[in-house]
């Protein structure tokens, strides 16, 4: 996540350098042609997002996160982060209730003899694992959306737990296309001392502390779910 930021940032002064003035006039123009259009067709845009969101969260092509982070370019952090969030909920609710029937037998031939610990495993602790597999930002939405199928899950509880867990990285996203969105809309674009400015690189900071993420879900919530786990059966 971390590189990712600074792969970012290199970019576009890597762009700034080779480009120049020409760069800075095409993104002027593009953010004005983009920011025009969202203004006069808000909810018609925040419909199309929402639809292509979902459909790019059920897709095993790697584009959430570009996804994410156009929604925070054209809605802003805020309303791109619950747009996002909502997406990712909605994705999820239509590969739980459709795809239960078709994918639950593979999962459970997968798993084997191993399913039956499994199974009783996650059941106990189903909110817990489910949150942690949404804050794990090496985890693809589409894996994500397949792993509750096989296992004894309530609706409700899959919802609540995905819709929480997406959150921070909706919001890290969509905070990087809102910083883009700042300095495409600055006379001097995408120059070094635009590139500097807070509003894109907080969100990048944000980026790097969200690659964290992993060791904080085994250590605090998968550990609390093992550690309850285990007083159940000694009990």
């Amino acid at each position: 996540m971390a590189t990712i930021g600074a792969v970012i940032v290199l970019a576009l002064a890597a762009a700034t350098s080779l480009f120049g003035d020409a760069l800075r006039t095409a993104m002027w123009q593009t953010h004005q042609a983009v920011t025009a259009w969202v203004a006069d067709h808000r909810g018609l845009g925040m419909a199309l997002f929402v639809l292509a969101m979902t459909v790019a969260k059920m897709s095993p092509v790697p584009l959430a996160a570009a996804m994410m982070v156009i929604g925070g370019y054209m809605f802003g952090t805020t309303l791109g982060g619950l747009l996002s969030a909502l997406s990712a909920t909605l994705s999820a609710a239509i590969v739980f209730t459709v795809g239960r029937p078709v994918f639950a037998g593979m999962v459970r031939h997968y798993l084997g003899p191993r399913f039956a610990t499994v199974e009783s495993e996650v059941a106990r602790n189903a909110f817990n694992y489910i949150l942690a597999v949404r804050l794990m930002p090496i985890i693809p939405a589409w894996f994500a959306n397949l792993l509750p199928l096989a296992f004894p899950i309530p609706f409700r509880t899959m919802m609540a737990a995905t819709a929480i867990g997406i959150l921070p990285a909706s919001f890290v996203f969509a905070g990087i296309g809102a910083g883009i969105a700042t300095v495409a809309a600055l006379p001097e674009a995408t120059s070094t001392q635009a590139l500097m400015r807070p509003e894109l690189i907080l969100p990048l900071v944000g980026l790097s502390l969200f690659s964290l993420m992993p060791m904080l879900v085994r250590r605090f919530i998968l550990g609390r779910a093992a550690g309850r786990a285990a007083e159940e059966r000694r009990d």
